[in-house]
């Protein structure tokens, strides 16, 4: 779920129509999410935006703010 939210993260940042592949599809899993029962809260930043490269970041936390 994580590479699809950076993903649409970086894909707000494209003009329409322009396709993009990921050079360094890497994340890192803090701890897992269990299924609470509530909803999860997801969000995605731009770190970096470059001529030819785009460095993303993104997180989800449930109802208590748990990563």
């Amino acid at each position: 779920m994580h590479l699809i939210l950076i993903a649409c993260t970086v894909h707000t940042m494209l003009p329409a129509g322009t396709g993009y592949t990921p050079i360094d599809p890497n994340f890192s899993q803090l701890n897992s999410l269990l299924d609470s029962g509530g909803p999860l809260d997801a969000s995605g930043i731009v770190v970096k935006r470059g001529s030819l490269v785009i460095f993303a970041e993104g997180s989800i936390v449930d109802k208590d703010g748990t990563s």
